[in-house]
């Protein structure tokens, strides 16, 4: 397992709580999320620059 900076961990929490990932989520699927549906989601990639 590779090891993920906590800036990187803050930035993907940050972005599946926001309203737009909550809305595509919501209408990808009707029930429950899997792993499946999580990575159909789009992810941006911050950089560890800052």
């Amino acid at each position: 397992m590779q090891a993920v900076s906590p800036l990187r961990l803050l930035f993907a929490l940050a972005w599946f709580n926001s309203v737009p990932v909550d809305w595509l989520a919501r209408f990808m699927i009707q029930i429950h999320i899997s792993k499946t549906y999580l990575y159909r989601l789009p992810m941006p990639q911050p950089t560890d620059d800052g």
